[in-house]
């Protein structure tokens, strides 16, 4: 396969550096020194691919299964030169970002399937490839903490593929009165002098893919996650989803696309591995481990972080999977490496560092998500959905706060702190004066764990006769709305919250069979409301909770007109 990189006109070329698209009043601003309306620099992209021979081809999906796709790719050679010098050399401190970037370029040809020519999604696409690329950026700078990765990771790369000295950036934003962007490298800066970087150090530890944070390095374990994230996200391309063939799959029936990415992905990985030339040269090993990191595990790292979800919808397919005896520890933190990578190059301007953490994420919030990876590698066997959550919010919860709840209520509690955000105080404050009947709905309700045989261990639930019942209630958007109504009226958004559980309860009551059963409970319409907005809804209208399947609801605002046309058995008012 022939590379060869898109030429754009308008562009600030570098003669050993990446090609920047501008406009042409950008480009003057840029270059003239007297510009009264100087913008700041665009921010980055690396060099886009681009293919004569694969353009017209993606053009006329979807193809139907994989035959096409296979002969798409059937002269699609894997540099395997290319690749395993980015593998084997990724930590050598001479290797730079651009020797790395242009080894898995020239190494992964999957990476061409984000070609798409003149197609209008071109853009779209592009922008595909380049979180691609920012996601294997991320891993390089993962792998080399203790060299120069830190720094990469934070700052990012210059024209000339250096990374980026933010005491040089402040100081010429200053000079060009760009207030944004020095508040932006003054960010970064922080970031990198305040985060906690022997958690990542850790995480890429437990993986094995390094011995210790200074090295060595395991160059098969390393190749497989290089191969991973270059063809990770490919089938987000509609024009390569492919269609099911001979018998269902994972839902799907015969001859349906199969539109969910990570899905299409596992399909074609499951059913005809060879068809992508990357994935088949590798080892059995890596094989295995990567099939893992895609298979769908239904978990939501931000269920766990802010509490939102019992413990059964939260991790029941996580521990099967490790429970099947198949999955190492190192390949559950292989992928949450995986998992750690996507989202830090999820803007797609690689070059610029890993701007998704770095700028755009809280920090207290991201150290808790990296927090949160100790505790899922601890479930096994002998460990249950249960265990983990207590132990996370035993471990959230602050000595500075007082002992930790214990009893009735406790689960409660340690749920809603999380979930809040906020002054530890003042919502323990805000939930001990609510109304008797409100504390008894949360106090029950939060503690039912959807996973029939287990029980918190520091609440009372365990021996009342409700013991092994359910359903369970994921409230979606529970946190957001803790967070944005609760600002102001901390004891008000937690009422809210119990009316929706209240009014769950009766849709859905306490049953024996449904001891294992979960159900969500959507309030997005509520989470950017303040609670006398939810309170007071507008005139003639009123929040209803319907219940649209056996297993979830949402709130809806209902024209009051509408009430006698309503089936009273699938709906609550609020």
């Amino acid at each position: 396969t022939q590379w060869s990189w898109t030429l754009i006109p308008k562009d600030g070329a570098h003669a050993d550096g990446p090609r920047v698209s501008v406009s042409d009043s950008n480009m003057e601003d840029m270059l003239s020194s007297n510009s009264a309306t100087k913008k700041p620099p665009p921010r980055r992209k690396s060099p886009s691919p681009n293919s004569s021979v694969l353009g017209d081809v993606l053009k006329s999906g979807p193809y139907k299964g994989v035959y096409e796709l296979a002969g798409f790719l059937q002269h699609a050679k894997c540099d395997w030169t290319a690749a395993k010098r980015a593998a084997e050399q990724i930590r050598d401190p001479v290797y730079t970002c651009r020797f790395f970037h242009d080894d898995v370029v020239a190494a992964f040809p999957e990476l061409l399937l984000y070609c798409t020519g003149d197609s209008k999604e071109s853009a779209a696409w592009d922008d595909e490839y380049q979180r691609t690329i920012g996601a294997l950026f991320a891993f390089f700078w993962l792998m080399r903490m203790d060299i120069d990765g830190k720094q990469g990771f934070c700052y990012g790369v210059d024209d000339k593929w250096a990374v980026r000295n933010p005491e040089a950036e402040i100081k010429k934003a200053d000079a060009n009165n760009f207030p944004t962007l020095k508040a932006d490298w003054t960010r970064r800066r922080q970031f990198h002098d305040s985060i906690d970087w022997k958690a990542f150090q850790q995480l890429v530890v437990n993986a094995k893919l390094l011995q210790s944070p200074t090295g060595p390095h395991d160059v098969e374990r390393t190749l497989a996650m290089l191969v991973l994230l270059a063809m990770h996200d490919i089938m987000k391309v509609p024009a390569i989803q492919p269609q099911v063939i001979k018998s269902s799959y994972s839902g799907f029936k015969v001859g349906e696309r199969i539109t969910d990415h990570d899905t299409a992905l596992s399909y074609v990985l499951t059913t005809w591995p060879s068809v992508l030339p990357s994935y088949a040269g590798l080892g059995a090993k890596s094989k295995q481990c990567v099939q893992f990191t895609l298979c769908k595990l239904e978990y939501n790292m931000g269920w766990l972080v802010q509490a939102e979800a019992p413990p059964g919808p939260l991790l029941r397919t996580f521990r099967k999977v490790v429970t099947t005896g198949k999955v190492s520890p190192a390949d559950i933190a292989f992928y949450f490496v995986r998992w750690l990578t996507d989202l830090a190059g999820a803007e797609p301007f690689p070059l610029e560092g890993c701007e998704k953490f770095v700028l755009k994420f809280p920090q207290k919030i991201f150290e808790q998500f990296i927090e949160t990876f100790s505790f899922i590698g601890n479930l096994s066997a002998s460990v249950t959905e249960t265990d983990i959550v207590e132990d996370y919010l035993r471990q959230r919860w602050h000595p500075t706060w007082g002992p930790a709840p214990q009893g009735e209520g406790a689960i409660a509690q340690m749920r809603v702190v999380c979930m809040a955000q906020g002054d530890t105080a003042e919502i323990v404050e805000h939930y001990l004066e609510l109304s008797q009947d409100d504390r008894r709905v949360l106090d029950f309700e939060l503690a039912i764990t959807g996973c029939k045989g287990q029980s918190f261990r520091r609440d009372v639930l365990k021996d009342s006769s409700h013991k092994d019942k359910g359903p369970a209630f994921l409230v979606y958007y529970s946190p957001a709305l803790l967070q944005k109504a609760g600002k102001k009226d901390g004891k008000g958004a937690l009422s809210i919250l119990a009316e929706v559980l209240r009014k769950s309860r009766n849709l859905w009551p306490l049953t024996a069979k449904d001891g294992d059963k979960s159900v969500t409970v959507r309030i997005e319409l509520l989470k950017g409301l303040e609670v006398s907005e939810i309170v007071t809804a507008e005139p003639g209208k009123h929040f209803v909770l319907a219940k649209t399947s056996d297993v979830e609801a949402s709130v809806q605002l209902k024209d009051i007109s509408e009430f006698p046309r309503l089936d009273w058995k699938k709906n609550q008012v609020l």
